[in-house]
């Protein structure tokens, strides 16, 4: 009789003995770049540069600071009309804030 040699075959994992499973790394965000402004589209004609307007260019408008101007102005000239005596600034600039908005119809 014929001697039969058997052998099993086992996997090496089967053999090793069981890891335990690893923890999975934490995930690091990369380093993102700031987001730029997005390119400006290419211009197919050159164009001139534009022109800033003015406010007190139309017509019949007139600017905050300049009415304040010619109310300063024309109060001091009471002042002066006065002799430079001393006397109410008050009442020079409502007197002069009144004869400036009517000359420019805003009263």
């Amino acid at each position: 009789m014929a001697t039969r040699k058997v052998t099993t075959t086992t996997s090496a994992a089967a053999a090793a003995p069981a890891k335990a499973a690893a923890p999975k790394k934490a995930s690091v965000p990369k380093k993102v770049a700031p987001v730029a402004a997005a390119p400006k589209p290419a211009a197919s004609k050159p164009t001139a540069p534009k022109k800033k307007v003015a406010a007190a260019a139309a017509p019949g408008v007139i600017s905050v600071e300049t009415l304040q101007d010619e109310i300063r102005s024309e109060a001091y000239n009471y002042f002066i009309q006065r002799g430079y005596r001393p006397g109410d600034p008050v009442a020079d600039w409502h007197r002069a804030e009144d004869s400036v908005l009517r000359r420019h119809g805003l009263r």
